[in-house]
């Protein structure tokens, strides 16, 4: 069962325990259009806290926060980042929070959230059951658990590292499959084309090494937009393909 907890300030003692999270996971944005989504301006969201247990009071909610994701362990599987929060008492002894962040919650991610509460994923493709558009709450958690220190190891050598492709539809299935395929369920290898670079950057082993990307014609019929609009012939596939290369990775289609 998954649990909340909101850290006040910079200590990690001022802690309040929350059952439930309610208006929470509501981002809908698309890793499609990176530029995009580091335009957006920031966001002010109110979200409630349930089920409280802590010695804090709303009046102590200013400033820098946290929302840690917690689990069944109470052990912190991810955390979230606000900052200008603010908070007030609501209905049942809740609290209602207002804060602003640089992106929302996405609204995908809390399954997932609530799915790794529950113990390791152990089989790769789960993702596959989220539909295009919002698989972005995968690679959410998966980036967030990896900040914590949770990822799962990249297999050092392994040639050929097999890239399954058949659900790659988009640029958040990419970045699903590629972790899967350098370090199995659960695998993190980026959430942004910066961190998709230092992930390859980081690649133990001696290289060069090959990829073998199956149903990579999946990837050439999905991904053939353009990164940036000044540079038209440069899709997001090539840029893909590129930085393989470029850190002795070399993509075997099939």
């Amino acid at each position: 069962m998954t649990r909340y907890a909101l850290r006040l300030g910079t200590s990690h003692d001022n802690l309040v325990v929350a059952e439930r999270v309610e208006h929470f996971f509501t981002g809908r944005y698309s890793m499609d259009d990176m530029g995009l989504l580091l335009d957006e301006p920031h966001a002010v969201m109110t979200f409630h806290l349930a089920g409280l247990s802590g010695p804090a009071t709303p009046a102590q909610v200013t400033g820098d926060i946290e929302v840690l994701i917690l689990d069944s362990r109470s052990a912190v599987m991810g955390r979230y980042p606000f900052w200008n929060a603010s908070a007030i008492p609501a209905s049942g002894g809740s609290w209602a929070v207002t804060a602003t962040s640089g992106v929302l919650p996405q609204v995908s991610a809390e399954r997932w959230w609530h799915r790794w509460a529950a113990g390791p994923i152990t089989r790769k493709g789960q993702w596959e059951s989220d539909p295009v558009g919002q698989r972005e709450g995968w690679v959410e958690v998966i980036s967030l658990r990896a900040d914590e220190g949770l990822r799962p190891p990249v297999v050092a050598g392994a040639t050929p590292y097999i890239l399954d492709g058949h659900a790659v539809r988009d640029v958040a299935s990419f970045f699903c499959a590629a972790g899967e395929a350098f370090a199995g369920p659960g695998g993190y290898a980026g959430e942004c084309w910066t961190a998709w670079e230092e992930f390859l950057a980081a690649l133990p082993g001696p290289k060069p090494v090959d990829l073998l990307w199956t149903d990579y014609a999946v990837a050439a019929r999905s991904l053939p937009v353009a990164v940036d609009p000044a540079d038209p012939e440069t899709t997001r596939l090539d840029l893909i393909i590129a930085s393989l290369n470029r850190h002795g990775v070399t993509v075997i289609p099939a």
